[in-house]
């Protein structure tokens, strides 16, 4: 199985005021690494008769993030990716799947918060229980996923997020 877990954030800002080089940093960092990734990844996988990848994407994947197109984008990228991967190796024992994280308490998180206190305070008001998610959680999930348990999973873009997208 493989995880393919990485990504970074930006300020947010206005949709025309959004640069070129913030663009394609966004671009290259949340959603081409991921191509690359699966690429390799899926390679390996005909050659042993299958396998499990889990991508990880967003809620931002799935409901969009005012001032942040270029994450929005990305985000949403990457469910594309899984869902023609999925589609593509289907029948052949590979499953491809995505876990959609809501705010999790990371490091970026906890940076983004220390640079605003009193945006920390309105983001977590909004949260299911007004508190983060813990990386665990998404870690369980993606688990999960790369499981037996999980063998007629395909294509899922399964949101970790306490039920923020439900509301």
């Amino acid at each position: 199985c493989a995880w393919n877990n990485a990504g970074i954030n930006d300020v947010s800002r206005a949709f025309h005021e959004l640069e070129r080089a913030d663009w394609d940093k966004m671009i290259a960092v949340n959603l081409t690494s991921v191509f690359f990734c699966m690429k390799h990844e899926i390679a390996q996988f005909v050659l042993q008769g299958g396998g499990a990848i889990v991508n990880t994407s967003s809620g931002a994947g799935l409901v969009a993030a005012p001032g942040l197109p270029h994450y929005t984008a990305a985000k949403h990228g990457v469910l594309g990716l899984t869902k023609s991967a999925a589609q593509e190796y289907n029948g052949q024992g590979i499953r491809v799947n995505a876990v959609c994280p809501g705010m999790v308490d990371t490091p970026m998180i906890q940076s983004w918060f220390d640079s605003s206190p009193d945006l920390a305070k309105a983001v977590l008001a909004t949260m299911p229980g007004q508190k983060l998610g813990r990386p665990e959680q998404v870690a369980e999930a993606a688990v999960w996923l790369c499981s037996d348990a999980a063998d007629w999973a395909s294509g899922l873009s399964m949101p970790v997020d306490g039920g923020g997208l439900n509301r």
